[in-house]
């Protein structure tokens, strides 16, 4: 297996910086045949404080709709990543140096 890692930064026209941490997953066959036979996946491997605070809300709601919403808001701003993601490669937008190195 080997994780390959990119970052990069742009900025903004107000002049914010934005970080983006690349990361994909290279499995080679017998890697790829556990990941399927133990519906690994789905799991979780990173969830930054955004998304963290989303599951929080949906745990607090009983898993009511507007949690549900909270995490599919969460997901789609692609701050979180399961198992699935890092095979296919994803990028992850932090808003500062500490959150890609704790990403990493």
């Amino acid at each position: 297996m080997k994780l390959k890692l990119r970052r990069s930064q742009q900025s903004g026209m107000t002049g914010t910086i934005k970080f983006t941490l690349h990361a994909i997953v290279n499995l080679n066959a017998d890697e790829e045949a556990a990941l399927t036979k133990y519906k690994f996946g789905k799991t979780t491997v990173y969830e930054s404080p955004k998304g963290a605070a989303a599951t929080g809300l949906m745990r607090a709601s009983g898993g009511s709709l507007s949690g549900i919403t909270a995490t599919i808001a969460a997901k789609a701003m692609n701050q979180i990543l399961s198992v699935n993601d890092l095979v296919k490669g994803k990028e992850i937008t932090c808003k500062d140096i500490n959150e890609m190195i704790a990403a990493e």
